[in-house]
């Protein structure tokens, strides 16, 4: 295998590790006694993970307790369910998660966003790996908005749709540290929004809700760490831009990205989904 592109920072609660996944940013939070997968990474980049914790952190895969999945594209919700068949590692997903890939033109979507991130291989210059996955999770906890990950009561998931309609984010308020997952994506020229935005209006929102979060470091997928004034206005001054002109290529590609019966909040199948999830979240609380 490569020499993995890693690096760790250390805080007063945990260590996060950071290393290169096969299209994204992998982090891990490390405690004394448990570490948390911050999102649920491409199934390729299983191997890696073993190794990190092997070999860098000088754990056993047993001491990963949760794996997060903030929304369902292949670089963040494919290598959670591997993860928890081999190892038993319980997901937690904000409790709609499973409805953006419902019936059959969920499942259309399933595909499409599929051959978005091998689209992302082919621009930089990847060798192949699969990153096909089955498109429901069947997280093992639901939350909403607002509440703290299971057994990591520091970190609290924040709803921000508007790249999905269930995109979430990580918030950890002690070390005023977010976890903004593909809100934010930092190229050489700064930092830009991601592609698509299915739901302008709550993309315009959410940033405003996250700028209200007291925050110095943020995680991105596409991007890494950064503690460089991490300010309000870095959220504030993206939501000009959620509406942008497209080229006739990228027109053509989102339309391909629309087809989630989520978008329109109708069809029997997300509403029988919508109704599953709402029950189970409830009953499990």
């Amino acid at each position: 295998m490569h020499n993995i592109n890693y690096q760790y920072f250390d805080t007063p609660s945990f260590r996060l590790h950071q290393f290169n996944g096969y299209i994204e940013q992998v982090f891990l939070a490390e405690y004394p006694d448990k570490i948390l997968l911050l999102d649920g990474c491409c199934k390729s980049d299983v191997p890696i993970i073993e190794r990190v914790v092997h070999e860098k952190l000088k754990r056993e895969m047993s001491d990963i307790r949760l794996s997060v999945v903030t929304h369902p594209h292949p670089d963040h919700a494919g290598g959670a369910p591997v993860l928890r068949k081999k190892y038993h590692i319980p997901i937690v997903s904000y409790y709609l998660n499973d409805c953006w890939y419902v019936g059959f033109k969920g499942s259309l979507q399933h595909a499409f966003d599929i051959y978005m991130g091998w689209y992302v291989v082919i621009k930089t210059s990847l060798h192949y790996k699969s990153m096909w996955h089955k498109k429901l999770i069947h997280a093992d906890f639901l939350l909403d908005d607002g509440e703290f990950l299971p057994g990591f009561e520091d970190w609290q998931l924040i709803h921000t749709p508007g790249h999905t309609n269930v995109d979430c984010l990580l918030y950890n308020s002690r070390e005023k540290m977010l976890y903004v997952v593909d809100m934010l994506i930092k190229l050489n020229r700064g930092f830009v929004l991601p592609f698509p935005i299915t739901r302008p209006e709550l993309m315009e929102k959410s940033l405003a809700k996250v700028a209200k979060l007291e925050v110095t470091s943020i995680l991105m997928a596409h991007g890494g760490y950064y503690n460089k004034n991490v300010s309000p206005e870095l959220f504030t001054s993206m939501i000009p831009h959620v509406d942008p002109k497209l080229t006739v290529l990228l027109k053509i590609f989102k339309w391909f990205t629309m087809f989630s019966p989520m978008l329109k909040n109708k069809g029997k199948k997300f509403a029988e989904c919508r109704g599953n999830m709402e029950r189970s979240m409830k009953s499990s609380h």
